[in-house]
């Protein structure tokens, strides 16, 4: 089985079992998706740096009347989930939402391309349906790729602005800045297990690629994404949507 269908499947159903063997569980998937990463060959050779291909998908988004085209959006999130993966399996369970929630936002688009071309057609057709709040709702996989990629732009521009900070120490304030907050016992504990795992900062700036200009990366993924997270929070708290949290 699929290492993110692992963790998707514990994410899912591990409210059953009790916090100790959760805890197990967790740790024990977390060593071995560690083990697999450092039997893997990696180049460290990349032409450029892995912020690249998110800056350049920022072109494709905006759109007549200021409104968020569906599926460059979804594109755009899925470019910045490789930089996601460079933490190895720390974030997993973070990683596997993230792209749960765009593959789930990507079959609603598909379902129905033209009337579902703009993100916020999805959401108020389930807020009229009385369907938004359900467990896997779109407009809950809105909010919450909304605050994972909140995450990863706190995460970036932490990595700039303390320089001397271990990455763990990023992450860590990343996440409680971020998503702490809304996760519950379950999701904070499978958080924690992550942050035992983070790698030295080193190896993790050598696996973002050619990072000569990672500052001004950064400021440009920041500027150009920042805007439209807000935007969805204004829109989904406009329906009162916005403050739904996790177990």
């Amino acid at each position: 089985m699929r290492e993110d269908l692992v963790f998707r499947e514990i994410y899912v159903s591990m409210y059953q079992i009790p916090f100790t063997y959760i805890h197990l569980i967790i740790s024990w998937l977390f060593t071995r998706a560690k083990r697999r990463q450092q039997t893997r060959t990696i180049s460290f050779a990349m032409a450029h740096s892995a912020l690249v291909p998110a800056i350049q998908a920022l072109s494709d988004i905006n759109c007549p009347q200021g409104k968020i085209l569906t599926k460059q959006f979804l594109q755009l999130c899925a470019t910045i989930l490789p930089v996601l993966d460079k933490l190895g399996p720390t974030m997993a369970v973070i990683r596997s939402d993230i792209g749960g929630n765009i593959q789930r936002l990507d079959d609603m688009y598909e379902s129905s391309k033209s009337e579902y071309a703009f993100l916020y057609e999805i959401v108020r057709k389930e807020a009229a349906q009385g369907t938004a709040k359900k467990p896997l709702s779109c407009t809950k996989a809105v909010l919450w790729l909304t605050r994972g990629m909140e995450f990863m732009i706190v995460l970036l521009g932490t990595l700039v602005e303390q320089e001397e900070w271990s990455l763990k120490q990023a992450v860590e304030y990343a996440y409680n800045t971020t998503l702490k907050q809304w996760h519950g016992w379950i999701s904070t504990a499978a958080s924690n297990v992550g942050l035992k795992l983070i790698p030295e900062r080193q190896n993790f700036m050598k696996l973002l690629g050619d990072t000569t200009n990672f500052k001004e990366d950064v400021d440009k993924l920041s500027a150009s994404l920042s805007p439209l997270l807000q935007a969805n929070h204004a829109f989904l708290q406009s329906l009162r949507l916005n403050r739904m949290k996790s177990s």
